[in-house]
């Protein structure tokens, strides 16, 4: 259950509800000061945590040594960029906004302050909000959460608004999104999971006596199970939004399954999905459903009633795409809809060690099953059964055997969807 005091409760479920009126940090018209002004050695720049502060104070330098946010513009220096950056036409991938937008905190020229550097890449304010008004008295002896929050922090503690903030890059916005034409030119395919992608970051916070009086805290499983679900829904807003349609006869298909198309033809590719897309035939292009597929398999355990709910759109938006753009767009407005607010009733959810066990036998049934053929869907399957496990704290039961399934995704370009369901297979018996 999600552990804090009942007013601190009561403010962040006000904060989740709300989530989609508060502005993302890049949005949020602020002075974004520079992560410089958060980086001395009275700050957050300590050398090691200091066990006397409810903060660790060295977070600048975990930023700075080991999360990969802080090398983010640095990428758009090298070739790789510079070669995507050519292909579309554009003088400087470092320069171009369309690369600045996720690989730096981008905020408008009249919103950076005097320390604000662009290359310091996706710093502490890109997450945390502009900190104009708050920089100076979150350090008080009297500042509390709310009244940061009031003044411009980001409300990242609360699931619905971290996952949003995350998501806004890692799976894109209608402000800044990844279209298939930077996609062809050589960007990477993109992917998350909002609690694989924390702990790698890594984390750099304690959740402690202190996190837990002032903030809105979560487990392992509520954490996954609500980034799925806003996952989910903002894949479906994506394909409901102006993104979509696109000006040409075919819609967008950086919101397809890449691996639809691109895969070998070699006559072992015949897919159907009698499930989650009965009237698809094999060979359609496909829209990109990976995490709504593995949402549907965790609700079946859940809610079933919701899951059998989800389940029947997500046919119907296949369905639509065999029709027209205004058909998906519209299915996907419908289908978002039911999804709205499911993020925040996960994550307010008490998680039981038999329901964890059950989730992830299930998972793994489907996944032996077949029903995760595409590569996306696979990915996430994975990510949510090595999570449970952790969580059940019995992942030592079948840690070879969760190595080998995880091999069998170590090149998205030969995934081998019956091989993927076959070592499923022997995870689950290892788990028995």
């Amino acid at each position: 259950m999600v552990c804090r005091k009942s007013a601190v409760a009561a403010i962040a479920f006000l904060f989740a509800v709300l989530v989609e009126a508060a502005p993302l940090p890049e949005s949020d018209g602020l002075v974004h000061e520079g992560v410089a002004s958060c980086a001395s050695s009275i700050c957050h720049g300590r050398v090691e945590p200091d066990a006397r502060a409810t903060v660790w104070l060295n977070e600048y330098r975990i930023w700075l040594r080991e999360d990969k946010h802080s090398g983010a513009y640095k990428l758009l220096l090298n070739e790789q960029s510079q070669a995507i950056a050519t292909k579309l036409g554009l003088l400087n991938a470092h320069e171009a906004p369309e690369c600045l937008a996720c690989h730096a905190d981008y905020v408008p020229v009249a919103q950076r302050g005097e320390k604000f550097r662009i290359e310091d890449g996706v710093g502490c304010e890109a997450c945390h909000g502009g900190s104009e008004n708050w920089l100076k008295t979150h350090t008080e002896k009297t500042a509390t959460h709310e009244r940061n929050i009031a003044q411009g922090l980001y409300p990242s503690d609360v699931l619905p608004a971290r996952s949003k903030l995350c998501l806004s890059c890692h799976l894109g916005a209608e402000s800044k999104f990844p279209n298939h034409e930077i996609m062809g030119a050589g960007h990477p395919r993109l992917s998350f999971d909002l609690l694989a992608f924390g702990v790698n970051q890594p984390y750099h916070y304690a959740v402690d006596e202190d996190y837990r009086y002032r903030k809105a805290t979560y487990d392992d499983v509520q954490t996954w199970l609500s980034g799925l679900a806003t996952q989910s829904r903002l894949t479906l807003e994506l394909m409901a939004g102006p993104v979509f349609p696109s000006t040409s006869l075919m819609p967008e298909l950086a919101l397809y399954e890449c691996h639809t198309c691109h895969r070998p033809m070699d006559g072992n590719q015949w897919r159907v999905d009698s499930k989650y897309a009965a009237s698809l035939p094999s060979g359609s292009v496909r829209l990109n459903d990976g995490a709504l597929q593995v949402f549907i398999v965790a609700m079946e355990v859940i809610n079933p009633s919701a899951a059998n709910t989800i389940l029947g759109g997500l046919n119907e938006l296949h369905s639509a795409s065999m029709k027209g753009k205004d058909d998906v767009q519209k299915q996907a407005v419908t289908l978002a809809k039911v999804l709205s607010g499911l993020d925040l009733e996960l994550a307010d959810r008490n998680y039981v060690n038999e329901e964890i066990v059950l989730l992830r036998e299930h998972l793994l049934q489907a996944a032996r099953e077949g029903e995760f053929s595409y590569y996306n869907a696979a990915e996430q399957s994975f990510l949510g059964v090595e999570t449970l496990s952790i969580a059940g704290g019995d992942s030592a039961l079948a840690a070879k055997e969760l190595d080998l399934w995880y091999a069998t995704m170590a090149d998205e370009n030969r995934f081998d969807a019956n091989l993927f369901a076959k070592v499923a297979g022997t995870v689950l018996g290892a788990f028995k």
